[in-house]
């Protein structure tokens, strides 16, 4: 993967964020985007209220329109432990569809923010 975006601090307030739009290079299948959880070593995405929907949307049109979503989650914040492993990240992976001049960005919405994180968008 190639990274986009390397873990950027970010602190969103509540309602929704867009991040990009950027280039979707040529013969890229396969787009992550990375939010930190809250694990025992940091203090990002704290609290368990702080809720989160985030979609990523693609342009087949040189960005004119976003007709294509591309993959979405929803996750609280707080720390949160499977089968013993504190998981440090939350993530979308998302399908591109082929094509020339794509453009994508992610549009995250809080609520009960604020959001601190750190954000990370890899392509493949």
């Amino acid at each position: 993967m190639s990274l986009l975006i390397d873990h950027q601090n970010i602190n969103i307030g509540n309602g929704p964020t867009e991040f990009g739009p950027a280039n979707v290079p040529d013969g890229v299948t396969l787009a992550k985007l990375s939010l930190a959880r809250k694990t025992s070593g940091n203090n990002l995405w704290p609290n368990e209220a702080t809720l989160i929907d985030a979609t990523i949307v693609i342009s087949l049109d040189g960005g004119v329109t976003y007709p294509f979503s591309a993959g979405g989650m929803t996750a609280a914040g707080g720390l949160l432990v499977i089968q013993g492993v504190e998981l440090a990240e939350q993530w979308i992976e998302a399908n591109c569809p082929p094509g020339i001049g794509r453009r994508a960005k992610a549009i995250v919405n809080v609520t009960n923010g604020p959001l601190r994180s750190e954000i990370t968008i890899e392509v493949t």
